[in-house]
């Protein structure tokens, strides 16, 4: 899992103006090596946020969190098989029904757009309509998400003041052993 969130492209970071925790996912910047270990990916970045979520708030909204997604640069080549996709959306909505706030879907191209027409029809009428798709005018879109995130904690790639550089050793903290490795004693 840690070779596959190498370069950052799934993590959690910052809160909302609601106080959830945020899952920054940038599906355009990684381009999948093993589908197991980008569902992994995944599910670590909302487990962390589920985490913080419950540290950090209390009430209605203890325990959830909002998801942007960046699409610049997306093309279904470095996407999971649709299979994977299938998967990761019943696990999804199995295990945390209520924990997903909010997603915004950013720089939604036209490939972008025809995957999640295909995706649609595979998510629960609650999930869709927690769903919104900022503008794609950059001034725009960044006065949107600042009703939704304060200036502070959006990324300076999408114009806000956060200048972030994922670390993954600082994130998911030094590994020990490589997957194999640990499969291969786990085997045993």
């Amino acid at each position: 899992m840690i070779e596959e969130g190498r370069d950052g492209w799934s993590y959690t970071r910052g809160l909302t103006l609601e106080g959830d925790p945020i899952v920054w996912y940038k599906m355009g910047k990684h381009t999948v090596v093993d589908n197991d270990s980008y569902i992994r990916v995944i599910f670590h970045s909302f487990e962390r946020a589920i985490a913080k979520g419950l540290k950090s708030s209390s009430g209605e909204n203890s325990g959830k969190y909002t998801v942007f997604i960046d699409l610049e640069g997306f093309s279904t080549s470095k996407f999971p098989s649709f299979q994977y996709v299938k998967k990761l959306f019943t696990v999804m909505q199995d295990h945390f029904p209520n924990r997903l706030n909010k997603v915004a879907l950013l720089n939604l191209s036209t490939s972008a757009h025809i995957f999640y027409n295909l995706c649609k029809p595979l998510l629960q009428e609650a999930v869709k309509k927690k769903i919104s798709v900022p503008s794609q005018n950059k001034d725009l879109r960044l006065e949107e998400l600042k009703k939704l995130v304060p200036i502070e904690h959006i990324p300076t790639w999408l114009g806000g003041l956060d200048e972030f550089s994922f670390d993954s050793d600082k994130y998911y903290g030094k590994s020990t052993a490589k997957s194999q490795q640990l499969i291969s004693i786990l085997a045993l």
